[in-house]
């Protein structure tokens, strides 16, 4: 249960900084906020897309998953985090 939960934050925190990279290229975000800002305002973006995120896959995921499914499902953000280490 406890690695469901893991792998739910781990695509969380996958798809807002996804979000936030998103809109910050966007120049959403120069836009509306003040340059000094800017670093709050995508922090806080990051956090509530994170929690959001979260909860909508808590939601529409099943709970009792397939280790299989949970294996496959950890390998895509494993892969790009080692990535981004590299």
């Amino acid at each position: 249960m406890n690695f469901i939960r893991l792998l739910h934050l781990i695509w969380a925190v996958f798809f807002a900084f996804l979000i936030t990279s998103w809109i910050g290229s966007t120049r959403i975000l120069s836009a509306t906020f003040h340059i000094e800002n800017i670093a709050f305002a995508a922090n806080v973006i990051f956090i509530s897309t994170t929690v959001l995120v979260a909860l909508l896959l808590h939601l529409v995921l099943p709970s009792v998953m397939p280790k299989k499914t949970a294996v496959a499902a950890f390998l895509l953000p494993l892969l790009f985090f080692l990535f981004l280490l590299a």
